[in-house]
């Protein structure tokens, strides 16, 4: 019985973390795109990489939510995310998001895949 509540406890309880957010090294210069945020965890994520000096883009193809999110990280943060319309559904819109993200920087540091397409799997 004693190992089984080990276990128990141990599944249900996981240890405190040993590393987090603030343990992130300063990342002006980079360059960060985080697809699907505009909202929920990849909404956070952007605050984050902008509170730690990197350029990040929202890939979204809800460009007024996107809008919007941009404009109230700003708010908070003081830094501006950048839109790039994607779908990550349509083959097209992958191929113009790229060649509209390479048209404005040369190097892409941080990738974060956060979205989904509209058939509902995670990309």
């Amino acid at each position: 019985m004693g190992n089984y509540y080990s276990v128990f406890w141990d599944e249900s309880f996981p240890p405190k973390p040993k590393w987090d957010v603030h343990d992130i090294l300063d990342l002006m210069g980079k360059v960060a795109l985080v697809t699907g945020g505009s909202a929920g965890i990849g909404k956070e994520t952007v605050k984050m990489l902008l509170g730690k000096g990197a350029k990040v883009y929202i890939a979204s193809r809800g460009e007024k939510k996107a809008h919007e999110a941009i404009q109230e990280l700003k708010a908070e943060t003081g830094r501006e995310a950048r839109f790039v319309n994607l779908d990550l559904g349509d083959l097209e819109s992958i191929k113009r998001s790229a060649e509209e993200f390479l048209n404005q920087e040369t190097q892409l540091n941080l990738l974060i895949l956060n979205g989904y397409t509209s058939h509902g799997s995670i990309t």
